[in-house]
């Protein structure tokens, strides 16, 4: 067992921040029942959630690496990857309203996403929450002026492909992985969706492989391995309005890694 004075870090997107959970309010208030977090409280860890709804994969590795810094040999890093279709870009003149800041160079960092959400949010702003009223529409209005949701279309038409995001995620992982293991840091791997190319081949073989079974945590049964987002699917957890799994998944997703002595 890791010693308490540790902390238990975890990384990733809106299933790491636990969206729709009971004690997750709003976007900055992170929910402390997620698996992670109840994995914290079961090795007496300090628990430090570094995640956010609608992140890349690059947004994710960009932050293990920023933070890289504070962690220390008592701690265990937790890394669940996002869907590999989720791809960070660079855009000027674009503000985020609160969420995060704009660089001193004049360019923000977006994550783009091939996703009915993103090309039909603009579309939906008389239909939103007081809340993203206040955050989302403001944020779309950004998103037209900036030129970000034209060329979000673009690249998705024209650029990008399944192999495309798949060696993204491939990049990241090796980054993240060659700097964590180069300090010997405890860590492990979740993935959302990489196995969900049954058929392995190619890129996506690559990334599965780079995987050390010895950093990765699988769900379902013996060599199913599929990531957290798609056991939610084959259990049938109950999820909220925006498709996010509930206290129950996570509640079991904690007694899974338990049990199965991933960490």
């Amino acid at each position: 067992m890791i010693g308490g004075q540790g902390k238990l870090w975890a990384f990733g997107d809106s299933f790491t921040f636990g969206s729709e959970m009971e004690d997750c309010v709003d976007e900055f208030a992170y929910s402390n029942n997620t698996w992670q977090a109840l994995l914290a409280k079961d090795r007496d860890l300090e628990y430090r959630c570094i995640a956010r709804g609608g992140v890349s994969n690059d947004w994710i590795a960009r932050n293990v690496l920023k933070y890289a810094g504070q962690f220390n040999s008592n701690d265990l890093i937790i890394i669940q990857w996002t869907y590999f279709s989720r791809i960070e870009f660079p855009i000027l003149n674009f503000r985020d309203n609160g969420l995060s800041v704009t660089n001193e160079k004049g360019y923000h960092w977006i994550d783009f996403e091939d996703h009915e959400y993103f090309q039909t949010t603009p579309n939906l702003v008389d239909n939103l929450s007081v809340f993203d009223q206040i955050w989302s529409k403001p944020k779309i209005d950004n998103l037209k002026k900036s030129g970000a949701l034209e060329f979000n279309e673009s690249f998705y038409k024209k650029i990008y492909t399944d192999e495309y995001g798949a060696m993204n995620l491939l990049k990241n992982l090796r980054v993240v992985q060659g700097e964590i293991q180069f300090k010997n840091y405890r860590f492990s791997f979740v993935s959302n969706e990489i196995l969900k190319f049954n058929d392995r081949k190619g890129v996506f073989k690559n990334v599965i492989d780079c995987a050390n079974s010895n950093n990765s945590i699988w769900f379902g049964t013996t060599n199913e391995h599929l990531g957290f987002n798609e056991w939610c699917t084959k259990e049938k957890f109950p999820r909220g309005q925006y498709n996010h799994p509930l206290e129950q998944a996570h509640q079991k997703a904690f007694k899974y890694v338990k049990e199965m002595k991933y960490v």
